[in-house]
């Protein structure tokens, strides 16, 4: 058997365990309101990236309600899990289906995707009865509402989490990121290669650990901000409202990629791009 491919099917058996302790409803209304964090008075934001389990449901619905257009806009494309360089085979069949990983993080979905999710959210949420708010609007945030949220009443700070480092003091990885060397690495787009950044706005730091994640972690895995917000810098990129552009990094990024600062550009969807939905209150 292919090395790659014992990984694969040994990770995939380690996750089917862990997921028999994420058996939730998708609106038992009283644990999904405690899943969001209050950014500011009239401002919530998930606590995690947008879920398998609850994005496949999203599009088992439009699919029951017949709304073929908006689940075609929506599908997930899984091919992208494709590499030559990789055997990502079972990710491509099992990521998105598999109760290993529901509570994996959504990728290889469109910003139109991600729009029409949060449109169907604003609709259940708003048609649930004994709901804490009234009237409400789901969607995806603004650049600057991302910054509120990920630096959550800190000034001055590099990450989400205290200190300017990636790993804490026993060298764990605080983040899900790629660790080709450390704080100070970037992925320069134009020259297609890793750069080491020495303007002074990154730690110095070079590690060699990293979260152990081959792919994706489950979003409630990485260390949370004081917003209680989960894996803000790393695990996905995550979309903002400005189509093309994402916030936080992903599990492909390096170091310097993961700051609260950091911005990527993307044309088409891809397995470490996802999102994270925020929740305007429209009427108390």
């Amino acid at each position: 058997m292919n090395y790659r491919k014992l990984i694969i099917i040994t990770a995939l058996a380690i996750a089917f365990i862990s997921a028999k302790k994420y058996k939730t409803k998708v609106f038992t209304l009283k644990k999904f309101e405690n899943s969001l964090s209050k950014i500011d008075s009239n401002l919530y934001a998930s606590k995690y990236e947008t879920t398998n389990f609850l994005y496949t449901t999203f599009l088992k619905d439009l699919k029951k309600q017949s709304k073929i257009k908006e689940f075609n806009i929506a599908q997930i494309d899984s091919v992208n899990w494709r590499s030559p360089l990789a055997y990502n085979e079972p990710y491509v069949e099992l990521y998105h289906t598999h109760p290993a990983y529901r509570e994996y993080p959504v990728v290889n979905i469109s910003h139109e995707g991600a729009v029409l999710f949060c449109e169907w959210l604003t609709g259940q949420y708003n048609n649930y009865p004994k709901r804490k708010f009234n009237k409400v609007q789901f969607r995806l945030p603004t650049q600057a509402e991302w910054e509120k949220a990920a630096k959550a009443g800190r000034t001055g700070v590099i990450y989400p989490w205290a200190g300017c480092s990636l790993h804490n003091y026993k060298g764990c990885a605080m983040s899900n990121y790629s660790c080709p060397g450390g704080e100070s690495i970037h992925y320069d787009k134009e020259q297609k290669k890793l750069v080491v950044i020495t303007d002074g706005s990154a730690g110095g730091g070079m590690s060699k650990f990293s979260d152990n994640s081959d792919i994706t972690a489950p979003v409630n895995t990485h260390n949370q901000n004081d917003f209680n917000m989960y894996s803000i810098s790393g695990n996905v990129k995550e979309m903002v409202q400005e189509k093309g552009i994402t916030r936080g990094g992903g599990w492909r990024s390096p170091g310097y990629d993961v700051r609260i600062a950091s911005a990527d550009t993307y044309t088409k969807s891809g397995d470490d791009i996802g999102f994270r939905y925020f929740m305007e209150i429209i009427e108390l």
